[in-house]
């Protein structure tokens, strides 16, 4: 869960205009597969441009500070949430 953690201030600090709403980190709907844990962080935003903004300074920012970036799956437009 620390991935999740580093991941979510990153997303905090990038979202200073709050112009995304952030949801998580919290256990996915299948919290367990293939004998790993997930963990799920959903983004909300009015706009495709506002969202993509603070998703990429986020992950740069997650990235730095230690984040494992082999771990994080980034899913735009999820057809179901499983």
């Amino acid at each position: 869960m620390t991935n999740a953690n580093i991941l979510r201030r990153a997303l905090d600090n990038a979202n200073a205009d709050r112009r995304v709403r952030v949801l998580g980190p919290a256990p996915a709907t299948i919290s367990r597969l293939k004998n790993e844990f997930r963990i799920q962080i959903i983004l909300k935003a009015q706009s495709r441009r506002a969202l993509r903004e603070t998703l990429d300074i986020a992950l740069a920012d997650a990235e730095s500070n230690g984040c494992e970036m082999r771990r994080v799956y980034v899913e735009i437009d999820p057809v179901n949430l499983m």
